[in-house]
């Protein structure tokens, strides 16, 4: 017979499971409406361009993300090279990412620090915008996920098997882009430190899991990693050209446009939660420390000589997520009566991220650069011309059966002295179309003061957001001299 102490715990379970599963598919939910909304309804951006070309060309094998390139051939393959096909298999990392941190944070750092951090996850911009981008970000966001949890799982419990699936899940994630190499070097970091160091192992077991790792890390550096290193980061330098500039301008600015991509709020809350870490579970708290700083290391130092941007440790968010999570399950825990209270922390930081993941959505609505194409279709007269910033206007263009006479791309909005660059067409007897694309920051200087003394502003049109950003397509047209008001 079975006692009442017992039928109550077996209750208790049951009840706990049953939550715990309504909780995983409201997730499940949230994520597959989110990330797939719209996602056949938007016109192709920036990069997703070439991500379209080089996935219908085939070339993509000597490229730095052959495997997202080769998920969108075969999407564009059974579903047509459209919008949505282009988009799909980054929307479906998008969802597994989410599922995929849901799962496993809270295997590692509780319950309610998964449901705060996967809350947060969903509401969050940055990883919203990318879940519906046709390139290789979701996808390491999801593998990153993977690897930092199941290899602390595989110290923790002394498995090798656990540290073999982390380094396959590495390698594949490796060939989405070449930046995920910085995740399998943090993670070989943090098992050297917990071989040496007692105070980084999980458990008496991490030891002997922490030396195989450092064998066939040094193996793999040796013959993959450093190599690789040498010449992604050649690339990289000799583009720059040894400057500050193009997409990011130096270490203070790329934190700050993290911390903007991240939402403020949330990246704050990270951070504090990672100093809980410290308190509560410390070598958890250095696992965190080091991964994320070693990101933070490569992004703020590379940023002094080779164009960087935050999007290439993109990875590194899983991190800030769970930290963030974990911060607000100590509230929850440590605010208990009433209830209530203790949620409230985890909901403002929610609610502040609000205003940027509806923008996402009223941005799409109510801006489509096809408008623009449109109007240039319009307006275009034999003999004119057409500067465009975006690639996607000349793809839109090409769905035309008209031929439109082009100006050859001339580099991004940022290079200096357009007088020289713009200046064969000051004085001729064509029209020059020039479409800008503005995306929450303005032309440089030098184009702004062109445009204002050469052309006329003849289309404008601006998205609807909610958190004070700025998204809007403007063509100006500049005249022959005759024809010059």
């Amino acid at each position: 017979m079975i006692s009442t102490t017992t039928s109550a715990r077996i209750a208790s379970t049951k009840s706990s499971h049953q939550t715990y599963g309504i909780i995983l598919i409201l997730f499940l939910v949230l994520a597959v409406v989110t990330r797939f909304f719209g996602l056949w309804q938007w016109a192709y951006e920036l990069d997703e361009i070439f991500t379209l070309q080089d996935s219908l060309s085939g070339g993509y094998s000597g490229s730095t993300h052959p495997a997202m390139y080769f998920l969108v051939d075969i999407s564009l393959a059974i579903f047509g090279a459209t919008e949505f096909a282009a988009r799909l298999p980054a929307a479906l990392f998008g969802v597994a990412g989410i599922i995929g941190f849901f799962l496993l944070s809270r295997s590692l750092l509780g319950h309610w620090a998964a449901v705060t951090g996967t809350l947060f996850l969903v509401l969050n911009a940055w990883h919203l915008e990318q879940s519906q981008f046709a390139r290789f970000y979701s996808a390491l966001f999801f593998f990153a996920t993977c690897a930092y949890f199941l290899h602390f799982r595989a110290l923790k419990q002394g498995s090798l098997k656990l540290l073999f699936v982390t380094l396959a899940v590495c390698a594949v994630g490796l060939s989405f882009h070449t930046t995920f190499l910085i995740v399998p070097f943090t993670l070989f970091v943090f098992s050297v430190l917990a071989f040496f160091i007692p105070e980084f192992r999980p458990s008496e077991r991490s030891q002997a899991v922490a030396k195989v790792h450092m064998f066939i890390g040094l193996g793999g550096a040796i013959l993959i990693g450093l190599p690789l290193a040498y010449i992604v980061l050649s690339n990289w330098v000799s583009h720059s050209q040894g400057e500050i500039g193009g997409w990011g301008e130096g270490p203070f600015h790329q934190v700050l446009a993290l911390s903007k991509n991240v939402g403020f709020s949330l990246f704050i809350a990270a951070i504090a939660g990672m100093v809980l870490l410290f308190r509560s579970y410390k070598v958890l708290g250095y696992y965190f420390a080091i991964n994320f700083g070693i990101a933070l290391v490569f992004l703020t130092v590379g940023s002094l000589f080779m164009d960087m941007r935050p999007g290439y440790i993109f990875f590194s968010l899983p991190l800030i997520m769970a930290a963030a999570g974990f911060l607000g399950s100590e509230f929850i825990r440590g605010l208990s009566s009433p209830r209530l209270v203790g949620f409230l922390p985890s909901l403002i930081i929610a609610a502040s991220l609000l205003p940027e993941f509806t923008s996402f959505y009223t941005s799409k609505m109510t801006l489509d650069i096809r408008d623009s194409v449109r109007f240039l279709q319009e307006n275009y007269q034999p003999g004119d011309r057409i500067l465009a910033f975006n690639p996607e206007v000349h793809h839109y263009l090409k769905q035309n059966e008209r031929d439109y006479a082009t100006v050859p791309w001339m580099g991004g909005d940022f290079t200096e002295n357009w007088d020289e660059k713009l200046a064969p067409y000051a004085d001729g007897n064509e029209r020059l179309w020039i479409v800008i694309l503005q995306h929450r920051s303005r032309p440089s200087e030098s184009l702004q003061t062109w445009l204002f003394n050469n052309s006329a502003l003849v289309f404008e049109k601006q998205s609807r957001r909610f958190d004070y950003g700025v998204d809007q397509i403007r063509i100006f047209r500049q005249l022959a001299p005759a024809f010059t008001p």
